[in-house]
């Protein structure tokens, strides 16, 4: 059972990452599919999102292709900091699901 907002979101990081056709329904309707997975407004107020897509990245099923280039995003590599320019969610405060779908857009394409 997921008991928070950032476990629910690094399950959810860890189905775009890895399976296709799930990250087709996300490119299709980034909140909807968000607030499917009961992702909402409320949830990831104080979500790191650079952190989640980190952890999330380190699952075994994420390609090595995909985790090296997620690096700069998640600070693991030489470029370092946020994800190019967006700023993480504890520099911001509270967030809404469409800033989370922003950092996720950045990270999936």
């Amino acid at each position: 059972m997921i008991t928070s907002a950032t476990e629910l979101l690094r399950e959810f990081l860890e189905s775009l990452l890895t399976d296709r056709e799930f990250a087709a329904r996300y490119a299709e309707d980034p909140t909807g599919t968000l607030a499917a997975q009961g992702l909402t407004d409320v949830d990831l107020s104080t979500v790191d999102v650079p952190a989640a897509v980190s952890e999330a990245a380190d699952a075994p099923d994420v390609s090595d292709e995909t985790r090296i280039a997620l690096q700069s995003y998640t600070g693991g590599g030489p470029a370092g900091g946020s994800a190019g320019g967006v700023a993480p969610a504890a520099a911001i405060g509270t967030q809404s699901v469409e800033h989370v779908a922003q950092h996720l857009n950045y990270v999936t394409y």
